[in-house]
């Protein structure tokens, strides 16, 4: 998947994927918060109707969903009455949400034990930005992949992928003809 913020991931509903659809779909329809008392809410999504956007998915993780939702499956049995349901995707073995800055923390133990730097979420949204954009895809598309504004693609999430040095000598052999 690409492009959706942490908060989105762990507020994401079951109701909100359409695994069957050609190609698959992922609606982004909510965000999980935290109120000043420290409880976790779906409320809406960061950027408002910007944020609100469907992504077609890969049929890897659509794959990957699907086996999920087994996995899901059993856990609920395994909690028995223990099980909250609320139809959130990602939960804890019990049902309740993901604290999305626990799943930020997360991922940066496991990216440290990978000996990936800077590793937090946020980091696979700026790469997935930034190769879109090197890949040739326009700034309009992208932002709306990852329901943001377009100027913000630029100032905060747009990092080189190629050398400057690489991409200048490539347009200027283009331009010589060589």
């Amino acid at each position: 998947m690409i492009g959706p913020r942490p908060g989105e991931l762990t507020g994401l509903l079951w109701s909100d994927l359409d695994l069957d659809a050609h190609p698959p779909t992922l609606s982004v329809s909510g965000s999980m918060k935290r109120r000043p008392d420290g409880s976790l809410y779906r409320g809406d999504v960061k950027r408002s109707s910007a944020g609100e956007r469907t992504i077609a998915l890969p049929g890897l993780a659509a794959a990957a969903l699907r086996a999920h939702k087994a996995r899901q499956a059993s856990e609920r049995l395994a909690a028995g009455d223990l099980w909250v349901d609320r139809g959130l995707v990602f939960t804890t073995e019990t049902g309740t949400p993901l604290d999305p800055s626990n799943v930020r923390k997360m991922f940066a133990k496991i990216a440290a034990k990978a000996g990936i730097e800077d590793s937090f979420p946020y980091l696979l949204r700026h790469s997935a930005v930034s190769l879109l954009l090197d890949a040739g895809a326009g700034i309009e598309e992208v932002a709306d992949l990852i329901g943001d504004d377009p100027r913000t693609l630029y100032r905060h999430y747009r990092h080189r992928v190629r050398p400057v040095v690489d991409v200048a000598a490539q347009r200027m052999q283009k331009l010589i003809g060589g």
